[in-house]
């Protein structure tokens, strides 16, 4: 059996940043990395038949049922909210789903099942996973790369994207699950590079853990491709999530300060020169999107004032519970605190920041640190996607890495004498007792 898990979660790495790509047309949830998620179970219950009920077997299921206790609450709260307080006005916010409905919206239970496969990618790969697999996350990361470059390579020859895998269709078939946004640069039509994340904003949530994992495991051809990937994205997220984290290691790393501090520079430097030669992409990027002033910036700040004036109708029941898990859609505080109230975006800034402020500052760890701050920056800035395989895949793995820290803080603690010592006695040989 355990030889056949490891080709499993061989396969499950390599396919974890592929979401493009449906393997039931028809069903927009069924990406591979979800499939297997739901899978993997069976190796736990495989466990259980053959008798190997262990503390991470135990641990599993706890956090599975903790997890089915809170969305319960939240589904009673927030339904009970809305039952309560049935003239909440929902038509100016972006909504998941065309229902009407107030209570039981279909993408209610659609997203639960989203949120279900994303918890069981973390619990495994909390409890199950081995160190010895974690080349298979580079291989996961390679893949990410080299078909970014590719897909980016194509359409630079052939003015078309050359994106074989993408199936996947949002909005009843009205939106492309891999959306192929060009830019001009100097006089280029280019693509901006998505891989399989289907977006260039949500290749940010994927490709920075994945350079810092790759920078500190010293694996430089592989961070040679994912940071060439990470600037042909051309996304605004990607970019400031680089530099506000590369900042974040620069200053707590204990491990080749110089070298960070080097990359750092290096960093804001390129940034420099991108403002300097390519002036029209750096105001297109920054300046117009922060400002409002072109359509991706205008648009964003029209949706936000939208949320905030249906916020301003909450009642407190809709403060604490939101208005049900899954309904809104835009950056992740926003639709956190909508759909789940205060304490559900509290629960989510617990979740990831527990493990980046709680984690050492030493090889192996760092980059998981490095991770969970990226993604909660990412979040705040312009990240609007929190069911991505990888960023549960992450969480995971810090969790998992949290834990054999604290079991050794633990095992070098020596044990308290509750008893007093004895005084010593000197051993009288047998044959003088005799």
């Amino acid at each position: 059996m355990e030889k056949l898990e490891e080709c499993y979660v061989a396969i499950w790495c390599l396919l974890m940043p592929v979401t493009s790509l449906v393997v039931i047309p028809d069903v927009q949830g069924t990406i591979p990395a979800y499939l297997m998620a739901f899978m993997s179970v069976g190796f736990v219950f495989l466990r259980i038949r053959y008798g190997i009920i262990t503390w991470p077997v135990l641990g599993y299921f706890r956090v599975l049922v903790y997890s089915l206790i809170i969305w319960i609450i939240f589904l009673v709260g927030s339904q009970v909210g809305n039952i309560l307080h049935p003239a909440l006005d929902l038509k100016n916010i972006m909504l998941i789903s065309d229902d009407t409905r107030l209570l039981f919206r279909t993408s209610l239970f659609t997203q639960s099942l989203y949120l279900a496969a994303c918890i069981l990618i973390a619990v495994y790969f909390r409890f199950f996973f081995k160190e010895k697999y974690m080349r298979y996350v580079a291989w996961g990361a390679y893949f990410l790369a080299i078909y970014g470059l590719y897909d980016w390579t194509f359409f630079l020859v052939f003015q078309q994207s050359g994106d074989f895998l993408a199936n996947r269709t949002f909005a009843q078939g009205d939106h492309p699950g891999s959306w192929s946004q060009t830019m001009n640069v100097a006089g280029l039509n280019l693509l901006r590079l998505k891989s399989t994340e289907g977006e260039p904003s949500y290749y940010s949530a994927v490709v920075i853990p994945f350079l810092f994992m790759a920078l500190e495991r010293r694996q430089r051809f592989l961070s040679f491709l994912l940071f060439i990937s990470a600037i042909l994205s051309t996304s605004t997220a990607v970019y400031l999530g680089l530099v506000i984290t590369a900042f974040i290691k620069m200053l707590w790393t204990k491990n080749r300060r110089g070298t960070a501090l080097m990359a750092f520079l290096a960093l804001i430097f390129c940034f420099i020169v991108f403002i300097c030669v390519f002036p029209d992409a750096f105001r297109s990027l920054f300046s117009e999107k922060f400002a409002g002033d072109n359509d991706s910036g205008n648009g964003r700040w029209k949706t936000m004032t939208d949320f905030m004036d249906c916020l301003s109708n909450f009642s407190l029941l809709n403060w604490t519970f939101g208005i049900g898990f899954g309904y809104s859609y835009f950056t992740v505080p926003w639709a956190q605190v909508v759909n789940m109230g205060l304490p559900g975006l509290f629960l989510l800034i617990y979740l990831f920041l527990k493990p980046a402020y709680l984690l050492p500052r030493e090889v192996g760890c760092e980059w998981l640190k490095v991770a969970m701050t990226a993604l909660l920056v990412l979040f705040g800035l312009t990240l609007s996607e929190l069911f991505m395989p990888t960023t549960w895949m992450f969480l995971g793995l810090a969790y998992r890495k949290l834990d054999e820290v604290t079991w050794r803080a633990q095992e070098s603690v020596p044990e308290p004498r509750c008893l007093p010592r004895l005084p010593h006695r000197r051993r009288v040989p047998a044959q003088a007792q005799a």
